[in-house]
């Protein structure tokens, strides 16, 4: 959801070109390409029930400050940085969905 609706509120709300609304979600994709494998690890280290939770809870910290912040200082870099935060916490579920399911031998899921 937040690779396909940051060009729209680059473009709609902060007044970005095209150009850099679209740049904007090139960065947040690579972030995507880099976090996931990294995120799916760190929850094969710690565990998924607190890195789930974790999630789950940072958001809700986050999220309305660090949009507002953007809303009320539009910049290319806090965009930017906004993005790959946002998009950082939303990779880590997306790192368990690897492991799950697993097929068992004989080719039943657990």
């Amino acid at each position: 959801m937040i690779t396909a609706y940051t060009p729209t509120f680059a473009a709609a709300v902060l007044h970005f070109s095209p150009e850099d609304s679209m740049m904007v979600t090139l960065c947040i994709g690579v972030s995507n390409f880099v976090w996931l494998p990294i995120m799916g690890a760190l929850s094969d280290r710690i565990g998924r029930r607190i890195q789930l939770m974790a999630v789950c809870l940072v958001p809700l910290v986050t999220a309305y400050p660090v949009l507002s912040w953007l809303v009320n200082a539009p910049s290319f870099s806090g965009t930017r940085a906004s993005g790959s935060l946002l998009t950082t916490l939303s990779k880590v579920p997306a790192g368990h969905a690897a492991s799950y399911p697993r097929p068992r031998p004989g080719g039943h899921f657990r």
